[in-house]
């Protein structure tokens, strides 16, 4: 959690978006737009994005 007196670290939630999409692929899911959270940046937030039309029905 970040307070008022920590500034937040993108290199951690890049690590995590990266992290999260191998392990997606490893399970042949894609989500192309799998991106850190523009709108929140200091929450570090995940966007899972859009995915392809099959895998939510999985």
């Amino acid at each position: 959690m970040v307070t008022a007196q920590q500034e937040p670290d993108t290199t951690d939630v890049t690590a995590a978006v990266e992290a999260l999409r191998e392990a997606l692929m490893a399970a042949k899911i894609v989500l192309p737009s799998l991106r850190a959270d523009r709108a929140s940046p200091s929450l570090n937030l995940i966007r899972p994005g859009a995915s392809r039309r099959r895998y939510p029905a999985r």
